[in-house]
């Protein structure tokens, strides 16, 4: 018996979720700015508290050597817990600062480049898939490019919270795309 390869048996799976995941994001032009965050807590601001009271440490910030890129800023991300996006914010900043991409804080003048975030989670087996778009906007808002892209970890969550089995591995394996793929599009213009 001929088995199929495991990647064929992904995609078949989730290839009609993601599919439709990223056909609703594309037509996406606004989203609730605090993403249930006061707007302090986005990536590159200061700290604040959570929509249920929590205190919300301060993202890191990178602030880079002279670069071709940036400095870009980041707006809230949306679908990820508040825990996630704060080792993401971590991640992307400590790998814009080793690629020297600069990144404003989210409450300063807006940047030519801006990075709107949507993450989502799947539990498949033993294995917890993340997928990410970044909508690449200008000060207006118009999207100018998309980022995007799944990680798969080893963790392995819960049908009921897949976020779960997300490692920091895998949030630092997306930033290191998505921060590649920006510096490519930065230089690239």
């Amino acid at each position: 018996m001929v088995r199929e390869p495991r990647a064929g048996r992904a995609a078949r799976r989730f290839g009609p979720a993601v599919a439709f995941l990223l056909v609703a994001l594309s037509g996406c032009r606004s989203v609730d700015p605090t993403a249930g965050l006061s707007p302090a807590a986005e990536i590159g601001a200061g700290p604040s508290t959570s929509s249920t009271g929590e205190e919300v440490p301060a993202p890191i910030t990178a602030t880079a050597p002279a670069t071709s890129v940036g400095p870009v800023q980041f707006l809230p991300v949306v679908g990820a817990p508040v825990p996630v996006v704060e080792t993401l914010s971590a991640a992307l900043g400590a790998e814009a600062a080793r690629a020297g991409v600069g990144i404003a804080p989210a409450d300063a003048p807006p940047t030519p480049l801006r990075l709107k975030g949507y993450l989502s989670a799947l539990g498949e087996g033993r294995e917890t898939v993340v997928v990410f778009v970044w909508d690449v906007v200008d000060p207006a808002g118009n999207r100018i490019s998309r980022i995007q892209g799944q990680e798969r970890g080893a963790g392995q969550g819960t049908a009921a919270d897949p976020w779960a089995g997300v490692s920091q591995a895998t949030l630092s394996a997306i930033a290191r795309r998505t921060i590649g793929e920006l510096a490519r599009l930065g230089t690239a213009g």
